[in-house]
């Protein structure tokens, strides 16, 4: 009877520890630094080869609620071992900014573009390829299991 409880428990932590993740991160004084913001976070700290997405996300009803309007892009600092968000052009920040961070469980998951002269359409506002061996193909079995 004791390994039935001991085995249930095992599964029940590796189902409720083994998600995915979505959380709102703050720019704050405390954790930005002119271009950067740290995210700190103990499923990201320490884990540059984490599964993370992240978006600006502005709810214009918020008091709170205060707009980004610089590009940004996300960085794992070997310095500070954290994820960052940074702005491109090195502006400031806007601190008090939020951003929707997600946090796969699994890292191979999630697939990151980057835009290159190679792929940039006609008027520079979109990309015209996404090469990932999981898309290329157009495999729509394999696509519906990512």
């Amino acid at each position: 009877m004791k390994k039935i409880f001991t085995l249930l428990a095992i599964v029940i932590c590796t189902v409720s520890y083994a998600q995915d993740k979505i959380y709102v991160h703050t720019a704050t004084v405390e954790n930005t630094t002119n271009d950067i913001t740290y995210i700190n976070h103990p499923d990201l700290n320490g884990n540059p080869n984490a599964g993370i997405v992240y978006s600006h996300v502005w709810n214009p009803n918020e008091e709170s609620g205060v707009y980004n309007d610089n590009f940004t892009t996300l960085f794992y600092s070997t310095i500070e071992n954290k994820w960052t968000i940074a702005t491109e052009d090195f502006s400031d920040i806007v601190i008090g900014s939020h951003y929707n961070v997600y946090i796969a469980a699994n890292e191979s998951s999630v697939i990151t573009h980057i835009a290159s002269p190679a792929n940039i359409g006609q008027y520079g506002d979109y990309t015209t390829v996404i090469d990932d061996p999981l898309l290329n193909g157009d495999n729509p079995t394999l696509c519906s299991n990512l």
